[in-house]
Protein backbone atom coordinates (compact mmCIF):
# COMPACT_ATOMS: atom_id res chain seq x y z
CA UNK A 1 0.00 0.00 0.00
CA UNK A 2 2.98 2.64 0.84
CA UNK A 3 4.85 1.97 -2.37
CA UNK A 4 1.24 2.00 -4.58
CA UNK A 5 1.31 5.72 -2.64
CA UNK A 6 4.55 6.57 -3.25
CA UNK A 7 4.29 5.68 -7.01
CA UNK A 8 1.26 7.87 -7.11
CA UNK A 9 3.34 10.80 -5.88
CA UNK A 10 5.91 10.33 -8.24
CA UNK A 11 3.79 9.80 -11.40
CA UNK A 12 1.97 13.09 -10.15
CA UNK A 13 5.35 15.14 -9.75
CA UNK A 14 6.10 13.83 -13.41
CA UNK A 15 3.33 15.24 -14.73
CA UNK A 16 2.79 18.32 -13.18
CA UNK A 17 4.76 21.60 -14.51
CA UNK A 18 3.40 24.42 -13.12
CA UNK A 19 0.30 26.09 -14.98
CA UNK A 20 -1.94 22.94 -16.42
CA UNK A 21 -1.21 23.44 -20.15
CA UNK A 22 -4.75 22.96 -22.53
CA UNK A 23 -3.56 20.43 -25.15
CA UNK A 24 -2.63 22.38 -27.91
CA UNK A 25 0.26 20.82 -29.88
CA UNK A 26 1.64 23.46 -31.83
CA UNK A 27 1.47 25.72 -28.75
CA UNK A 28 4.46 26.65 -27.35
CA UNK A 29 4.15 28.23 -23.75
CA UNK A 30 6.17 29.83 -20.86
CA UNK A 31 5.26 30.58 -17.81
CA UNK A 32 6.68 31.97 -14.56
CA UNK A 33 4.74 32.70 -10.86
CA UNK A 34 1.14 32.92 -11.95
CA UNK A 35 1.42 33.95 -15.67
CA UNK A 36 0.99 31.33 -18.88
CA UNK A 37 2.04 33.17 -22.35
CA UNK A 38 0.82 30.66 -25.42
CA UNK A 39 2.09 31.24 -28.69
CA UNK A 40 1.67 29.89 -31.67
CA UNK A 41 5.46 29.94 -32.99
CA UNK A 42 4.68 28.53 -36.33
CA UNK A 43 2.08 31.22 -37.31
CA UNK A 44 3.77 34.62 -36.91
CA UNK A 45 4.62 34.47 -34.18
CA UNK A 46 1.34 35.33 -32.72
CA UNK A 47 0.55 35.31 -28.76
CA UNK A 48 -2.88 33.44 -28.73
CA UNK A 49 -2.92 32.86 -24.77
CA UNK A 50 -2.73 34.64 -21.83
CA UNK A 51 -3.68 32.94 -18.55
CA UNK A 52 -3.63 33.91 -14.81
CA UNK A 53 -3.40 30.95 -12.22
CA UNK A 54 -4.69 28.43 -15.23
CA UNK A 55 -7.98 30.64 -15.72
CA UNK A 56 -9.59 31.70 -19.15
CA UNK A 57 -7.52 33.40 -21.71
CA UNK A 58 -8.06 36.99 -21.24
CA UNK A 59 -6.84 37.35 -25.22
CA UNK A 60 -9.81 37.46 -27.80
CA UNK A 61 -8.44 34.51 -30.24
CA UNK A 62 -9.79 31.70 -32.03
CA UNK A 63 -8.57 28.72 -30.38
CA UNK A 64 -10.13 26.20 -33.01
CA UNK A 65 -7.25 27.75 -35.59
CA UNK A 66 -4.40 26.26 -33.00
CA UNK A 67 -4.22 23.09 -34.18
CA UNK A 68 -5.51 23.14 -37.92
CA UNK A 69 -3.27 21.17 -40.12
CA UNK A 70 -0.37 22.84 -41.55
CA UNK A 71 -1.72 22.88 -45.37
CA UNK A 72 -4.83 24.74 -43.84
CA UNK A 73 -2.54 27.72 -42.99
CA UNK A 74 -1.89 31.24 -45.32
CA UNK A 75 0.88 30.31 -48.08
CA UNK A 76 2.86 33.42 -47.59
CA UNK A 77 4.06 33.20 -50.95
CA UNK A 78 0.04 33.48 -52.39
CA UNK A 79 -1.95 35.72 -52.64
CA UNK A 80 -2.25 37.96 -49.41
CA UNK A 81 -5.07 36.97 -47.66
CA UNK A 82 -6.52 37.88 -44.29
CA UNK A 83 -7.28 34.66 -41.60
CA UNK A 84 -8.16 35.82 -37.79
CA UNK A 85 -5.95 34.31 -35.44
CA UNK A 86 -6.60 37.08 -33.33
CA UNK A 87 -4.39 37.21 -30.12
CA UNK A 88 -1.42 39.81 -29.87
CA UNK A 89 0.13 40.32 -33.20
CA UNK A 90 3.08 43.13 -34.53
CA UNK A 91 2.38 44.88 -37.69
CA UNK A 92 4.16 48.09 -39.23
CA UNK A 93 3.20 51.33 -39.69
CA UNK A 94 2.00 53.59 -41.17
CA UNK A 95 -0.58 51.13 -42.74
CA UNK A 96 -1.23 53.41 -45.61
CA UNK A 97 2.62 52.39 -46.91
CA UNK A 98 1.81 48.74 -46.32
CA UNK A 99 1.48 48.09 -50.04
CA UNK A 100 3.10 50.67 -51.64
CA UNK A 101 7.48 49.91 -51.22
CA UNK A 102 6.99 46.06 -52.80
CA UNK A 103 6.53 44.95 -56.32
CA UNK A 104 5.38 41.32 -56.20
CA UNK A 105 1.81 42.73 -56.20
CA UNK A 106 1.30 45.57 -58.47
CA UNK A 107 -2.09 45.47 -58.07
CA UNK A 108 -1.94 46.37 -54.02
CA UNK A 109 0.72 49.21 -54.85
CA UNK A 110 -1.54 50.85 -57.51
CA UNK A 111 -4.12 51.00 -55.38
CA UNK A 112 -2.17 51.43 -52.12
CA UNK A 113 -4.12 48.82 -50.37
CA UNK A 114 -4.16 49.29 -46.69
CA UNK A 115 -5.62 45.30 -46.40
CA UNK A 116 -4.61 42.71 -45.30
CA UNK A 117 -0.92 43.21 -43.36
CA UNK A 118 2.40 41.82 -44.70
CA UNK A 119 2.14 38.10 -44.33
CA UNK A 120 5.43 37.25 -43.90
CA UNK A 121 5.23 39.13 -40.33
CA UNK A 122 1.99 37.67 -39.09
CA UNK A 123 1.81 34.30 -40.84
CA UNK A 124 5.24 33.08 -41.76
CA UNK A 125 6.68 30.88 -39.53
CA UNK A 126 9.16 32.47 -36.82
CA UNK A 127 12.21 30.41 -36.18
CA UNK A 128 13.22 29.56 -32.11
CA UNK A 129 16.20 31.28 -31.54
CA UNK A 130 16.32 30.76 -27.58
CA UNK A 131 14.17 29.65 -25.15
CA UNK A 132 13.53 28.97 -21.76
CA UNK A 133 10.69 27.64 -19.37
CA UNK A 134 9.74 31.56 -18.73
CA UNK A 135 10.97 33.12 -21.82
CA UNK A 136 11.53 32.53 -25.89
CA UNK A 137 12.96 34.33 -28.58
CA UNK A 138 11.66 33.76 -31.93
CA UNK A 139 12.48 35.17 -35.29
CA UNK A 140 10.34 35.76 -38.56
CA UNK A 141 11.78 35.19 -41.99
CA UNK A 142 12.55 38.46 -44.16
CA UNK A 143 9.86 40.08 -45.68
CA UNK A 144 10.18 41.04 -49.47
CA UNK A 145 6.75 42.93 -48.73
CA UNK A 146 8.27 45.24 -46.58
CA UNK A 147 11.87 44.87 -46.39
CA UNK A 148 12.68 43.63 -42.51
CA UNK A 149 12.51 40.82 -40.70
CA UNK A 150 10.90 40.72 -36.79
CA UNK A 151 12.97 39.69 -33.86
CA UNK A 152 10.39 38.96 -31.08
CA UNK A 153 12.15 38.55 -27.29
CA UNK A 154 8.95 37.54 -24.98
CA UNK A 155 9.72 36.68 -21.39
CA UNK A 156 7.80 36.46 -17.71
CA UNK A 157 8.95 37.83 -14.53
CA UNK A 158 9.14 35.90 -11.22
CA UNK A 159 6.18 38.31 -10.68
CA UNK A 160 3.98 36.75 -13.87
CA UNK A 161 4.94 40.62 -15.89
CA UNK A 162 5.50 39.78 -19.14
CA UNK A 163 7.43 41.56 -21.47
CA UNK A 164 7.75 41.87 -24.94
CA UNK A 165 10.86 43.71 -26.91
CA UNK A 166 10.33 43.74 -30.54
CA UNK A 167 13.15 44.04 -32.88
CA UNK A 168 12.66 45.48 -36.20
CA UNK A 169 15.55 44.92 -38.54
CA UNK A 170 16.05 46.41 -42.07
CA UNK A 171 16.62 43.10 -44.26
CA UNK A 172 16.41 44.79 -47.95
CA UNK A 173 18.94 46.88 -49.80
CA UNK A 174 17.00 49.60 -49.26
CA UNK A 175 16.20 52.02 -46.90
CA UNK A 176 13.09 51.26 -45.00
CA UNK A 177 10.88 53.87 -43.07
CA UNK A 178 8.51 52.00 -40.46
CA UNK A 179 7.06 52.22 -36.68
CA UNK A 180 6.38 48.90 -34.43
CA UNK A 181 2.83 48.72 -34.37
CA UNK A 182 1.89 46.18 -30.78
CA UNK A 183 -1.70 44.82 -31.24
CA UNK A 184 -3.14 43.04 -28.28
CA UNK A 185 -7.08 41.61 -28.90
CA UNK A 186 -9.69 41.52 -26.47
CA UNK A 187 -13.36 40.53 -26.54
CA UNK A 188 -15.65 43.02 -27.99
CA UNK A 189 -17.58 43.79 -25.02
CA UNK A 190 -14.64 44.05 -22.75
CA UNK A 191 -13.71 47.84 -21.74
CA UNK A 192 -10.73 49.19 -22.17
CA UNK A 193 -9.54 52.54 -21.11
CA UNK A 194 -6.74 55.08 -21.92
CA UNK A 195 -5.49 57.90 -19.53
CA UNK A 196 -6.22 61.48 -21.05
CA UNK A 197 -6.13 65.04 -19.04
CA UNK A 198 -8.38 68.24 -20.97
CA UNK A 199 -5.90 68.89 -23.07
CA UNK A 200 -6.17 65.16 -24.48
CA UNK A 201 -6.95 65.06 -28.16
CA UNK A 202 -9.00 62.16 -29.38
CA UNK A 203 -8.99 61.90 -32.92
CA UNK A 204 -11.86 58.87 -34.26
CA UNK A 205 -12.60 57.23 -36.93
CA UNK A 206 -15.83 55.78 -37.64
CA UNK A 207 -18.41 53.84 -40.02
CA UNK A 208 -21.42 55.69 -41.03
CA UNK A 209 -22.76 57.80 -38.11
CA UNK A 210 -25.05 55.47 -37.47
CA UNK A 211 -22.71 52.51 -37.21
CA UNK A 212 -19.88 53.80 -34.41
CA UNK A 213 -19.67 52.86 -30.91
CA UNK A 214 -20.26 55.41 -28.25
CA UNK A 215 -17.57 56.76 -26.46
CA UNK A 216 -16.84 58.16 -22.96
CA UNK A 217 -14.34 60.83 -21.93
CA UNK A 218 -15.03 61.36 -18.37
CA UNK A 219 -13.14 60.94 -14.85
CA UNK A 220 -9.54 60.87 -16.47
CA UNK A 221 -9.76 58.06 -19.37
CA UNK A 222 -10.89 57.67 -22.52
CA UNK A 223 -13.62 54.00 -23.30
CA UNK A 224 -15.75 52.83 -25.69
CA UNK A 225 -19.65 51.90 -24.46
CA UNK A 226 -19.48 48.39 -26.11
CA UNK A 227 -22.95 47.56 -27.02
CA UNK A 228 -24.43 45.57 -29.91
CA UNK A 229 -26.04 46.85 -32.95
CA UNK A 230 -29.33 47.19 -34.03
CA UNK A 231 -31.12 45.04 -35.82
CA UNK A 232 -31.01 46.70 -39.28
CA UNK A 233 -27.35 47.13 -38.61
CA UNK A 234 -25.01 43.82 -38.68
CA UNK A 235 -21.92 45.71 -37.70
CA UNK A 236 -20.73 48.90 -35.89
CA UNK A 237 -16.94 49.90 -35.40
CA UNK A 238 -14.87 52.74 -33.96
CA UNK A 239 -11.36 53.53 -33.65
CA UNK A 240 -9.81 56.28 -31.74
CA UNK A 241 -6.60 57.61 -32.22
CA UNK A 242 -4.82 58.93 -28.72
CA UNK A 243 -1.74 60.52 -27.43
CA UNK A 244 -2.31 59.60 -23.40
CA UNK A 245 -1.70 61.59 -20.90
CA UNK A 246 0.42 58.31 -19.22
CA UNK A 247 1.72 55.70 -21.16
CA UNK A 248 -0.50 52.67 -20.61
CA UNK A 249 -3.80 51.30 -21.85
CA UNK A 250 -6.07 49.13 -19.67
CA UNK A 251 -8.48 46.14 -20.54
CA UNK A 252 -11.21 44.76 -18.38
CA UNK A 253 -12.41 40.68 -18.80
CA UNK A 254 -14.78 39.64 -16.42
CA UNK A 255 -12.25 38.52 -13.68
CA UNK A 256 -8.91 40.07 -14.51
CA UNK A 257 -7.03 43.62 -15.54
CA UNK A 258 -4.67 43.91 -18.08
CA UNK A 259 -2.36 46.78 -17.85
CA UNK A 260 -0.22 47.40 -20.66
CA UNK A 261 2.47 49.89 -20.49
CA UNK A 262 5.29 51.24 -22.91
CA UNK A 263 7.63 54.67 -23.01
CA UNK A 264 5.92 57.71 -23.72
CA UNK A 265 7.15 59.14 -26.57
CA UNK A 266 6.74 62.60 -28.24
CA UNK A 267 3.83 63.55 -30.20
CA UNK A 268 5.83 64.27 -33.19
CA UNK A 269 7.70 61.18 -33.11
CA UNK A 270 5.21 59.36 -34.29
CA UNK A 271 4.33 58.82 -37.83
CA UNK A 272 1.03 61.87 -38.66
CA UNK A 273 -0.98 59.17 -39.80
CA UNK A 274 -1.11 56.87 -36.86
CA UNK A 275 -1.04 57.41 -32.67
CA UNK A 276 0.75 56.36 -29.81
CA UNK A 277 -2.22 54.50 -28.40
CA UNK A 278 -5.00 53.53 -30.84
CA UNK A 279 -8.25 52.03 -29.50
CA UNK A 280 -10.57 49.94 -31.98
CA UNK A 281 -13.97 48.54 -31.36
CA UNK A 282 -16.02 46.23 -33.29
CA UNK A 283 -19.54 44.62 -32.52
CA UNK A 284 -21.96 42.07 -34.02
CA UNK A 285 -24.48 40.29 -33.67
CA UNK A 286 -22.12 37.11 -34.40
CA UNK A 287 -19.90 36.89 -31.03
CA UNK A 288 -17.00 35.66 -33.19
CA UNK A 289 -16.96 39.12 -34.58
CA UNK A 290 -16.72 41.36 -31.85
CA UNK A 291 -13.12 42.71 -31.53
CA UNK A 292 -11.07 45.52 -29.08
CA UNK A 293 -7.89 46.22 -29.93
CA UNK A 294 -5.49 47.68 -27.87
CA UNK A 295 -2.61 49.07 -29.66
CA UNK A 296 0.37 50.81 -29.58
CA UNK A 297 2.98 52.69 -32.28
CA UNK A 298 6.56 53.15 -31.88
CA UNK A 299 8.63 55.88 -33.51
CA UNK A 300 8.52 56.55 -37.05
CA UNK A 301 11.92 55.60 -38.41
CA UNK A 302 14.29 54.75 -41.34
CA UNK A 303 16.55 51.98 -40.84
CA UNK A 304 19.36 52.46 -43.68
CA UNK A 305 20.19 48.57 -44.49
CA UNK A 306 21.61 46.17 -41.46
CA UNK A 307 19.97 48.86 -39.34
CA UNK A 308 17.84 47.97 -36.28
CA UNK A 309 15.36 49.69 -34.34
CA UNK A 310 13.15 48.35 -30.60
CA UNK A 311 9.86 48.62 -28.78
CA UNK A 312 8.87 47.46 -25.70
CA UNK A 313 5.69 46.19 -23.40
CA UNK A 314 5.08 44.85 -20.66
CA UNK A 315 1.63 42.99 -19.94
CA UNK A 316 0.86 43.01 -15.86
CA UNK A 317 -2.91 40.85 -15.21
CA UNK A 318 -4.40 41.61 -11.78
CA UNK A 319 -7.73 39.43 -10.77
CA UNK A 320 -10.96 41.32 -10.37
CA UNK A 321 -13.83 40.98 -8.77
CA UNK A 322 -15.84 44.14 -8.96
CA UNK A 323 -18.40 45.11 -11.26
CA UNK A 324 -18.53 45.38 -14.72
CA UNK A 325 -19.18 49.50 -14.51
CA UNK A 326 -16.82 52.53 -15.67
CA UNK A 327 -16.93 53.97 -11.97
CA UNK A 328 -15.93 50.88 -10.50
CA UNK A 329 -13.28 49.85 -13.05
CA UNK A 330 -11.54 53.39 -12.72
CA UNK A 331 -11.98 53.00 -8.86
CA UNK A 332 -9.82 50.20 -9.11
CA UNK A 333 -7.36 51.58 -12.07
CA UNK A 334 -6.64 54.65 -9.86
CA UNK A 335 -5.82 52.71 -6.93
CA UNK A 336 -3.34 50.33 -9.07
CA UNK A 337 -2.02 53.59 -10.38
CA UNK A 338 -1.59 55.71 -7.48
Amino acid sequence: MYAKFILALFIIALSYNGIAKPKNENLIYIENGKVQVGILVEVGGTIVSLRYKGGENILEADSTLWNEPKADRPNINAEPIWKAYKGHTVWLGPQSDWWTKQNLYPELKKTKSTWPPDPWLIYGSYKIVKQTASSIIIESPKSPVSGVSILKNISISKMGKVTLIVTLKNTGNEPASWDIWMNTRLNGMNKGYVPINDSTNVRKDTGPSTSSVPTDKTNGYFSFTPKLPSKETSIIYSKAFIHPSKPFISGFTKNHLLMIKFKKHKKSSIHPNQSLVEIFNMLSFDSKENLLELEYHSPYKTLKPGQSMKAWQTWEVYPYNGDDVKEKHIEFLDRLVK
